[in-house]
C-alpha cells in the first residue's frame, strides 16, 4: 500500500510504501475511528478555517518519522514494530474532540487520552489481533504512548519527540500559518540512541529553534478568539449534556461526527449550543485576562482544575439570571512554550566536544481566562456579565 502524506510526500524521491504492519493497522476499525477525529479540538465545519488533518493522518506522519529514526539507529531493529505501532497509534486513545473532552473523560474514568488507548484497543479488539501477528504486545504500545516504557519511549513521548515535531508542522501547514517552517525530517534523522539515552546531532539545532518559534505561532492561533469561542461553546455543550446524565464512557468512543450528531439531539440548551455552533454564531468575548506571573495567581489556581471554567460559567449564569447555554468560560494553562531537554552532540565525535543543551528560553506558561456570551443577549446583559466576571475574579484575587 502506498500512502501519500501531504507534509512529507514532496520530500521523497519515491512513494512511501507502507510497511505491512502499518498497512494492516490502517485497515482496522480503530484506524477508521481515528480518521474521523480531528487534530484540532473540533471538526472542520465548526471552525472558521480550512481543513485540519485527522489524528490518523498525524499518526501516519509520526510513523513516517519513526521509520527514519529506526534507519539511523539499526541497533533498535528489535523494537521496530513496537515503535512504528506506537507512533501510528499514539493518539488513537483520544476521545471525540481530542483533548477538549479529555478532562471529562478523566473525571469519569480516571483515564486520559493516552491511557484510554488500552480501553479502545480492548473494546474494538482488531488492533490487538494485528499486533499479535507481528509479535507486539498492545500493552507495550500503551506503555510507550503513556511514557512508561523508559528512555526508549521518549522518542514518542518526550520533551522534543516525533509527535511534537509532526503535530506542530502539520497543523501550521493546514492552517496556512506564516513564517519559516522547520525541516523536521532533518531533525528526525538526527536522533541517536546511545547508551540508553536519546541525543540530537547539532546539525539540526537551527531547525529545532525554528520548530520552537513555529510552536508559538501555532498556539497563538489556537488561543485566538476565532478558535477559542467555538471550542469553548462545544466544551460547554458536552458539560451540559454530562450534567443531565447524557454522557457516559461510550460517548468518548464516538468519532467527531457521531458526537456532534448525538449532542445535537440531546435537546434543550445542549441542542441550542450545537445549532449555534453549526450555524457559526460565535459567542462574543466580554471579559479577558492573561498572566505570565511566576507567583500564584487566581488564573493559575483556576487552571489547575480543568472543570473550573465550566463551574465559573455556572456561577455567572446563575448570578446574571440567563440560560445555562448563554455563557461559556475558557480558562487554561498555555502550551505556547516548551523546553527542549534532549542533549545535542557533534556529528563527528572526533571533534571532541561534549554534549550541550539548547539555551533555556523563558518557558513560563501564559494563563488565560476568557468569558464568552451569546451574541443575542442585549448590551446591558453583556455588560452585567462582564462586571460580574470582574467581581468574581477580584474576589478570588483578594482571597
Amino acid at each position: 500500500m502506498v500512502y501519500y502524506d501531504p507534509v512529507y510526500s514532496r520530500h521523497l524521491d519515491g512513494d512511501w510504501e507502507l510497511p505491512l504492519l502499518l498497512e494492516r493497522l490502517s485497515q482496522t476499525p480503530e484506524a477508521a475511528r481515528a480518521r474521523r477525529i480531528a487534530q484540532a479540538a473540533a471538526p472542520d465545519y465548526l471552525l472558521m478555517r480550512g481543513p485540519i488533518p485527522s489524528r490518523f493522518q498525524h499518526g501516519m506522519g509520526v510513523a513516517f518519522l519513526a521509520g527514519l529514526v529506526l534507519k539511523k539507529n539499526p541497533d533498535l531493529k528489535k523494537y521496530q514494530n513496537l515503535l512504528l505501532s506506537a507512533a501510528l497509534m499514539h493518539d488513537w486513545g483520544l476521545p471525540c474532540f481530542s483533548h477538549l473532552a479529555e478532562p471529562l473523560l478523566k473525571k469519569m474514568t480516571g483515564m486520559d487520552g493516552e491511557s484510554f488507548l488500552g480501553f479502545v484497543v480492548e473494546k474494538y479488539g482488531r488492533v490487538k489481533e494485528v499486533l499479535e501477528d507481528f509479535g507486539v504486545d498492545y500493552q507495550d504500545v500503551v506503555k510507550v504512548v503513556t511514557g512508561d516504557f523508559g528512555p526508549l519511549g521518549e522518542i514518542i513521548n518526550g520533551s522534543l519527540d516525533l509527535d511534537n515535531l509532526d503535530n506542530i508542522l502539520r497543523y501550521a501547514i493546514a492552517a496556512s500559518l506564516p513564517g519559516k517552517k522547520p525541516n523536521v525530517i532533518k531533525v528526525a534523522v538526527s536522533f541517536r540512541f546511545i547508551n540508553g539515552r536519546w541525543y540530537l546531532l547539532e546539525d539540526c539545532l537551527e531547525d529545532v529553534r525554528k520548530w520552537q518559534a513555529l510552536r508559538k505561532r501555532v498556539y497563538s492561533s489556537i488561543y485566538s478568539n476565532f478558535n477559542l469561542s467555538p471550542v469553548t461553546m462545544l466544551y460547554r455543550a458536552i458539560y451540559l449534556a454530562y450534567q443531565i446524565g447524557l454522557v457516559n464512557v461510550n460517548f468518548f468512543l464516538m468519532h467527531d461526527d457521531e458526537a456532534v450528531d448525538y449532542l445535537s439531539r440531546c435537546g434543550g440548551e445542549v441542542s441550542r449550543l450545537l445549532e449555534r455552533l453549526i450555524s457559526w454564531e460565535w459567542y462574543e468575548e466580554v471579559f479577558s485576562l492573561h498572566s505570565e506571573s511566576h507567583h500564584q495567581s487566581p488564573i493559575m489556581r483556576l487552571a489547575d482544575n480543568p472543570m473550573s471554567g465550566l463551574e465559573m460559567a455556572d456561577t455567572l449564569c446563575a448570578q446574571a439570571r440567563v440560560e445555562p447555554d448563554d455563557i461559556c468560560v475558557y480558562v487554561g494553562r498555555g502550551r505556547d512554550k516548551k523546553r527542549v531537554t534532549v542533549p545535542f552532540i557533534p556529528a563527528d565525535p572526533a571533534e571532541g566536544k561534549g554534549e550541550f543543551f539548547l539555551a533555556e528560553d523563558n518557558d513560563s506558561p501564559i494563563y488565560r481566562l476568557k468569558v464568552f456570551v451569546n451574541p443575542n443577549l442585549d448590551a446591558s446583559k453583556k455588560l452585567e456579565i462582564s462586571n460580574l466576571a470582574i467581581e468574581i475574579y477580584n474576589g478570588m484575587d483578594a482571597s
